[in-house]
């Protein structure tokens, strides 16, 4: 494959995407895999030194991923609170979605 078939593959190419039945709320969100630059700016905002802040991952990927069955991002940086604050059962859902459409292992506590 020549350079301009792959760059045509490129674009493309479609993040994944589940959807996710939000029980509590009567709703569904699509969480969506992150782009490479989104992925990169997570782990730069969670990275001091050489350690992880394994929440501050999370919490970043969440911002990112979710978003209405319409197209939009369902949190932004103002509900950072917000998303900590969630139900651990609608957290939990959110976490697995985003875990499995981005190919991260879940954390484990």
């Amino acid at each position: 494959m020549n350079r301009e078939e792959i760059r045509q593959k490129i674009e493309e190419f479609n993040l994944k995407s589940e959807t996710v039945s939000i029980d509590e709320w009567n709703t569904e969100v699509v969480v969506k895999e992150l782009k490479g630059k989104d992925y990169i700016e997570v782990s730069e905002l969670s990275v001091t030194g050489t350690k992880v802040d394994k929440s501050r991952f999370i919490q970043e990927a969440l911002l990112r991923s979710v978003y209405t069955t319409e197209g939009e991002l369902l949190f932004t940086e103002k509900d950072r609170e917000t998303v900590s604050n969630l139900p651990a059962s609608i957290y939990l859902k959110l976490l697995n979605a985003v875990n499995k459409v981005n190919g991260i292992d879940n954390p484990k506590n």
